[in-house]
């Protein structure tokens, strides 16, 4: 009997939304969750003993914040003591504390009555372990393997961190790709390749910026066939702009206007944040179809209200210091493709916060253009359509694709040499797979130990870099300084999987690391304490769901029924769904009993 075939899917990992897609029937198809929503909001909440990822989460994000973990892309594999960081924890509901090993940040809620502290993979790996279960329950089948996107700008670091999520929610990563490069995927397929196109990706989400440059191409070989080229020429961004820093903007806003007006500060009010951080977002999406709006929260500090106008000039001139930062990163993208402005034939936006019109009149201005180039499927799901692509055709599910995709290195490596600086090996812009070599010489008389310390970044200083590993040689033979050549080889594969070797030139004395394994610092015991607690989770999860599915039974019954205990047993369903009350499942047999 022939093996089953195993599935396939394409995770956009969103800092505000996530999406699922995957190849069926010829075609790709996204996938819409519990609620029929195509996009699943990439949060998380605690209650009890109960765990909620997507919509359920987002609907305790006022009453549950210190519990309700969201924008965990944005401090994935990054320092506590970072500036961006330090500026975001600030604003969070919940508590984040600073990892003593590692110096990244962790998150502390209650769960289980009891304090506990999650590293951010866990938490992206339970949004990770949600899309899972949608493709799952879409499919009636179990899925092992994905391809999943992350920002052009993610260091190797956040990545390796990003494929320890989607362990500990036990999915095997096919390869990591850049969220552009899935949406140039997307925009090839819609768009055909009947014709050469320099075209630049403008990918502005919730918390994240790139801009790719890249060209789509067609090749005709001497069998007369079609070879479609996707070579990525350049990308550039920021891994902390975004949708998310434009609310935050407002939101300051609206303080300062309900304290002059009012003499009350809300600042250190979590739940007033969190509806007016709500009240944000909403506003700002609709000031993009409308010149002004309203923030109206009524009771927001005791029986005070809060009712502010907002215009759409008022919403412009909140976050210019934001929108300041996007003309740059295209300008520095065209400058690493070697292409001015007119080069470029579509200019392509992707991403929630491209809805805004001040973004959309920035771009239009800049390239001196009317119109931009749209998505036939959503904007909002194009790159988990492209990244859906990608893994049919590496699970060959797609067989006669002719897609040729050339990706490059986005943020340069290199080695740390005298005075702390960095001496660089592989600059950004370059095509992968690529082999570089470099060789170093002793600088002492008999010296027989060597350390190198690998880096990845664009500043001169390796301290203002981000360290990803080193290598340590400690048997070079005996001999003058400078007479032993040390030769140090990068490799990048397909995979954006980095290899180092150093060894003495002549000789067998060499050591090599594989970086894959080693970015995210966590050993394997560590790692599978994360996966096992994963589990545990899961089947947590499992059995709060049977009571759930077992409360609705009760409910639909007494809904049947409609007796006297019927509508009193109904009364107390409801009494306890509006307080979050936990249900027992005697507790419901019991009330089964009494209804019969």
């Amino acid at each position: 009997m022939k093996p089953k075939k195993k599935r396939a899917i394409g995770i956009d990992l969103g800092t505000t939304f996530s999406c699922v897609g995957l190849w069926e029937s010829g075609k790709i198809v996204i996938i819409p969750n519990q609620q029929g929503k195509y996009i699943t909001p990439s949060i998380v909440s605690f209650l009890g003993d109960r765990r909620f990822v997507g919509e359920e989460a987002k609907a305790r994000i006022i009453k549950n914040n210190q519990n309700t973990i969201y924008s965990s892309k944005r401090l994935i594999g990054k320092k506590y003591d970072d500036p961006n960081v330090k500026k975001d924890i600030k604003k969070l509901p919940f508590e984040v504390e600073k990892d003593k090993t590692l110096g990244r940040c962790l998150v502390k809620i209650n769960y289980e009555n009891e304090e506990k502290i999650f590293k951010i993979e866990q938490i992206s790996g339970m949004i990770i372990e949600q899309m899972k279960k949608i493709a799952e329950t879409y499919l009636n089948d179990t899925v092992e393997d994905a391809i999943i996107t992350v920002p052009a700008y993610f260091n190797q670091v956040q990545r390796q961190c990003t494929i320890d999520a989607a362990k500990i929610a036990g999915l095997n990563v096919l390869r990591i790709i850049n969220e552009p490069t899935a949406a140039a995927i997307t925009y090839g397929l819609e768009n055909g390749y009947d014709k050469d196109r320099k075209v630049l990706i403008f990918d502005l989400g919730g918390g994240t910026f790139d801009v790719t440059v890249l060209n789509i191409k067609r090749n005709i070989t001497e069998n007369e066939e079609n070879d479609n080229y996707i070579d990525i020429k350049s990308t550039y961004g920021d891994s902390h702009l975004g949708g998310q820093d434009f609310d935050d903007s407002l939101v300051d806003f609206c303080l300062k206007e309900f304290e002059y007006v009012n003499g009350i500060d809300l600042s250190k009010n979590s739940r007033a944040l969190q509806r007016l951080k709500i009240a944000c977002e909403r506003a700002k999406i609709e000031l993009s179809l409308m010149d002004e709006t309203e923030i109206n929260i009524d009771g927001i500090q005791g029986n005070i209200n809060m009712k502010i106008r907002i215009t759409r000039d008022t919403f412009n001139d909140c976050c210019k210091q934001h929108f300041d930062k996007l003309l740059p990163c295209v300008k520095k993208a065209l400058e690493l493709a070697n292409y001015n402005k007119k080069d470029i034939d579509d200019v392509v936006l992707v991403g929630g916060s491209i809805r805004i019109q001040e973004v959309q009149n920035i771009v239009k201005n800049f390239f001196g253009i009317s119109e931009l180039k749209t998505y036939k499927c959503h904007p909002d799901e194009a790159i988990a359509y492209g990244a859906a692509y990608q893994a049919a055709i590496i699970n060959g599910d797609i067989l006669n694709d002719k897609l040729l995709l050339f990706d490059i290195v986005g943020i340069s490596l290199g080695i740390e040499i005298a005075n702390g600086k960095m001496e660089f090996i592989i600059k950004r812009g370059t095509k992968i797979p690529i082999h570089k070599k470099k060789t170093f010489t002793t600088n002492r008389d008999n010296q027989t130990k060597l350390n190198f310390k690998i880096y990845q970044g664009e500043n001169e200083n390796c301290k203002n870099n981000v360290f990803l590993n080193e290598i340590n040689l400690d048997n070079i033979t005996k001999a003058p300084a400078g007479k032993i050549h040390i030769e140090v080889v990068f490799y990048v594969d397909v995979n954006s999987t980095l290899t180092i070797t150093a060894g003495e030139v002549g000789t067998s004395k060499s050591k090599k690391i594989v970086i894959e394994n080693l970015f995210s610092n966590y050993n394997k015991k560590e790692l599978e304490k994360m996966i096992k607690e994963a589990e545990k989770m899961r089947i947590k999860d499992k059995e709060n769901e049977a009571i759930i599915k077992y409360k609705n039974k009760l409910k639909e019954k007494c809904l049947e029924k409609k007796t006297s205990k019927a509508k009193e047993i109904l009364k107390w369903i409801k009494e306890n769904e509006k307080n979050d009350n936990f249900f027992e499942k005697k507790e419901l047999e019991k009330k089964f009993q009494e209804l019969n």
